[in-house]
């Protein structure tokens, strides 16, 4: 993999559980590390774009494929910070097949107010 290609600062984030002083669950996400990333939106033919409305927003969904260097404990239940999008990791994949470099399909959640 050329390092050149990498030019886009991601950050892994993972979900961690807590209570707060009523004893409700919080699911705040936890920053894991910041890698060197490539990242491409899918062209619409192949995203399967939807657009799903509810009382008040609209949510746009948009697929990513991002590129990385090769990292031990990633998974789908994870996601990725890119400036201020969240993209959401749903599967990883080794295209090579020499644990160099990772391909993470994910899907953008955009949210409009409507």
């Amino acid at each position: 993999m050329q390092a050149g290609k990498l030019r886009e600062r991601v950050t892994i984030q993972r979900e961690t559980v807590t209570r707060d002083s009523f004893g409700a669950e919080v699911n705040p996400w936890k920053d894991v590390a910041t890698v060197w990333a490539s990242v491409r939106a899918r062209t619409i033919q192949s995203t399967g774009e939807t657009f799903v409305a509810t009382a008040d927003q609209v949510l746009a969904t948009i697929s990513h494929t991002v590129r990385i260097r090769q990292r031990a404990g990633l998974s789908p239940k994870m996601r990725l910070l890119w400036g201020n999008r969240v993209l959401q990791i749903e599967a990883i994949s080794d295209p090579t097949g020499r644990k160099a470099e990772m391909l993470l399909q994910c899907q953008e959640i955009v949210e409009t107010l409507s």
